[in-house]
């Protein structure tokens, strides 16, 4: 182990040593200067239980058991229990998005100059 060190400095040289310091920790983003074992970051599970569906959805149990019972929803079931991918279910809900008035105009003038070309 290493003995504490006084060291006697300008300002100008403390401020340089700072001044490295926070570049050093800038640089290695989520990684300490003094030890250099990056810090693991816990990413949530891709495979949901029924409940952690629900609430990722915000939709409430009994309306997801429906759902599934009308294949109106991505599922996987296995040992009959229900699992959802966290993936599926966020293209789920972008598949279901709305167009604006604007783009459906958009799409209405593209297929008319199609048919009078």
């Amino acid at each position: 182990m290493e003995a504490n060190k006084i060291i006697i400095t300008t300002p100008l040289e403390l401020q340089t040593l700072i001044a490295d310091a926070v570049s050093a920790a800038i640089k290695y983003g989520s990684t300490s200067i003094f030890n250099t074992t990056p810090v693991v970051s816990i990413s949530e599970p891709d495979l949901l239980t029924i409940k952690k569906a629900s609430e990722f959805v915000n939709l409430a149990v009994p309306t997801i058991y429906s759902m599934v019972g009308r294949n109106e929803i991505p599922f996987m079931k296995r040992a009959k229990k229900l699992y959802f991918s966290r993936q599926e279910l966020e293209s789920w809900i972008r598949a279901g998005r709305k167009k604006t008035t604007a783009e459906c105009v958009d799409e209405v003038r593209a297929d008319l100059k199609g048919r009078n070309a």
